[in-house]
C-alpha cells in the first residue's frame, strides 16, 4: 500500500466516520439542544460516558488485539483467531454484566442516574456496553481486509437508522433523554446484527489459548490505556456533575463534542495508515513511513482545526443558540484536541514493536494527573478549572508519549518544517480571535475568508501543500 492508496482509503474512512460519528456528535446537536434542556443534555452526556467506560472494560482491549495480531495469522488461522476472540469476549461480558445486575440500585445511585425516579438508564448503559464490542467488530474486519466501500455502506445505513430513530423518538414523541438513549441502543443493535451476518461464515465455536493468551496480554494494557484516555478527556463531566450542575455538564460536553470532530480526521487517517505501518517488514521501513507521513497529517489536522476555529461562533450559533457562552471555551478546546491527535504517531510506533504496556505508561500517568488536577481545580474554578486541567494533562501526555516512543525507536521527525507549519497556523488562528473582537460584524466574514486564503497561500509558499501531489491522488485509479 502506497501513500496514494492510504489517502484514497483514508478519504472513504473519513467520509464513513463523519457520517456516523459526525451525525451523532455534531449534526444532531441542533436537535438535542432544541428538544432537550441543558440539564437533560447533561444527563445524556453522563449516560454516554458511563456506557463508554463500561464498554471499554467489557472489550478488555480485544478489538485492539484483533487489529494488531490479525496480520500475524495466516489465512487458514484467521477464522479460528476471530472466533476465539469474539467468543471469549461475549462470555466475559455476560459474566461481568451478571455481577453488575446484583448491584443495580447501588451503582445507579452512585452514578447519579436517579435524578428521574424509576428511570431505566442503568439497563441501557448495561445493554449498550454489552453491544460495544460486537457493534464495532465488523468495521474493524472490513478495515483490516481493505474493504473501505463496504465500510462506507455500513456507516451510511447506520447513520440513517440513528437519524430516523432520533427523529421519531425525540422530535415526534418527545421522549427526551430516554428517546436519545433508545436511539443509540437501536444503532448498536443494528451494527451488531450486521456484524453477525457479515462474519457468521468465519465464526466457529472454538476457544484456542494460543490466540487468547497474547491477545489478552496485549489487550489488557490497551484497555487500561483506553480507560485512562477516557478519564483524561471526559472525567471532567463527572466532577462538574458533582460540584456544579447538569447545565454546566451539558455546556462542556457540547464543547467536547464539537472539538472532537478533529478526532474523526485522526481516527480515519489511522484506520488507513496503521495497517500500512503494521505491514512493514522491519523497523527501518516502519520508521521511514511514519516520518514521511508526519507533515501530511499535520497539514490535514491543522487545516481542519483552523476552519472550525475561524467559524466556531457561527457553528455554535447555528447548532446550539442557547449555548453562546461555549464559543470561547471551544476555541481553546480545539487547540487541545488538535494536539491530542498527534499522539497517533508515538502510539503507532509502540504498537508496531508490540510494546503496548509502554504505550500506556504516559496515558496512565496523565490520567492520574487529570484526576488530581480536576479534584483541586474544578471544586474552586468550575468549568475554567476543567479546561485548565485538560490543558496541563494534554501537554504532559503528548511530551511523555514522544519521549517514550523515541526511547525505543528514534524517528527523525522534520522538526524545522513542523515549527514553521505550526507557526503559520497559530499566527492565523490567534489573528482571527483578535480581529473577531475588534472588527464590526458586517466586515468580519470577508476578513475570515481572506485569512483562510492567506493561510493556504503560506502553505503553498512553504511547500506544505503540494497541489500536484493531491491532484494525482484524486485522479489515481
Amino acid at each position: 500500500m502506497n501513500n496514494q492508496d492510504i489517502f484514497k482509503s483514508g478519504f472513504i474512512y473519513t467520509l464513513g466516520d463523519f457520517l456516523s460519528i459526525g451525525i451523532s456528535t455534531f449534526l444532531l446537536l441542533p436537535v438535542y439542544t432544541k428538544f432537550l434542556s441543558p440539564s437533560e443534555y447533561g444527563i445524556v452526556s453522563l449516560i454516554t460516558l458511563y456506557s463508554t467506560f463500561l464498554g471499554i472494560i467489557l472489550m478488555i482491549g480485544l478489538q485492539s488485539s484483533f487489529s494488531r495480531y490479525y496480520f500475524l495469522c495466516n489465512n487458514d488461522e484467521r477464522s479460528d483467531y476471530l472466533s476465539s476472540i469474539w467468543l471469549f469476549q461475549l462470555l466475559f461480558s455476560l459474566f461481568f454484566i451478571s455481577i453488575l445486575f446484583f448491584f443495580n440500585n447501588y451503582i445507579s445511585s452512585f452514578l447519579s442516574l436517579n435524578s428521574i425516579s424509576d428511570n431505566p438508564y442503568f439497563f441501557f448503559i448495561i445493554l449498550n456496553s454489552f453491544l460495544f464490542f460486537t457493534s464495532g467488530f465488523y468495521s474493524i474486519w472490513l478495515r483490516l481486509n481493505n474493504k473501505p466501500s463496504q465500510f462506507l455502506i455500513v456507516q451510511i445505513s447506520n447513520t440513517l437508522i440513528l437519524f430516523i430513530s432520533v427523529y421519531i423518538l425525540v422530535v415526534k414523541l418527545k421522549l427526551g433523554v430516554l428517546g436519545v438513549v433508545i436511539s443509540n441502543t437501536i444503532s448498536c443493535c443494528y451494527l451488531s446484527i450486521v456484524a453477525i451476518i457479515g462474519l457468521k461464515k468465519y465464526f466457529k465455536f472454538t476457544l484456542k489459548s494460543q490466540y487468547l493468551k497474547p491477545s489478552l496480554k496485549f489487550g489488557l494494557w490497551m484497555m487500561i490505556g483506553t480507560l485512562s484516555s477516557t478519564i483524561i478527556n471526559k472525567i471532567q463531566l463527572v466532577y462538574l456533575g458533582v460540584y456544579t450542575s447538569m447545565d454546566i455538564v451539558g455546556l462542556l460536553n457540547l464543547v467536547l463534542q464539537i472539538s472532537n470532530i478533529l478526532l474523526i480526521f485522526s481516527v480515519s487517517f489511522g484506520k488507513a495508515w496503521q495497517p500500512y505501518i503494521f505491514s512493514s517488514n522491519n523497523i527501518q521501513i516502519a520508521g521511514a513511513r511514519i516520518k514521511n507521513s508526519f507533515l501530511q497529517f499535520s497539514f490535514i489536522i491543522l487545516t481542519a482545526t483552523l476552519l472550525i476555529g475561524i467559524f466556531s461562533k457561527e457553528i455554535v450559533t447555528i447548532m446550539a443558540p442557547n449555548y453562546i457562552d461555549a464559543i470561547i471555551y471551544l476555541k481553546l478546546m480545539l487547540l487541545l484536541s488538535m494536539l491530542s491527535t498527534f499522539n497517533l504517531f508515538p502510539s503507532t510506533i509502540l504498537l508496531y514493536i508490540q510494546k503496548a504496556s509502554i504505550n500506556q505508561i504516559s496515558t496512565i500517568a496523565s490520567a492520574i494527573l487529570s484526576l488530581l488536577l480536576n479534584y483541586f481545580l474544578i471544586v474552586k474554578y468550575k468549568i475554567l478549572g476543567a479546561l485548565f486541567s485538560m490543558c496541563i494533562t494534554t501537554l504532559f501526555n503528548l511530551v511523555l508519549n514522544y519521549y517514550l516512543s523515541n526511547s525505543n525507536i528514534v524517528i527523525k521527525y522534520p522538526i524545522l518544517k513542523t515549527i514553521k507549519i505550526f507557526s503559520i497556523f497559530l499566527f492565523i488562528y490567534f489573528l482571527n480571535i483578535f480581529l473577531e473582537t475588534y472588527i464590526i460584524t458586517f466586515f468580519i466574514y470577508a476578513v475570515k475568508i481572506l485569512l483562510i486564503i492567506f493561510y493556504f497561500f503560506l502553505m503553498v509558499k512553504f511547500n506544505f501543500f503540494d497541489y500536484k501531489y493531491f491532484h494525482n491522488i484524486i485522479k489515481y485509479k
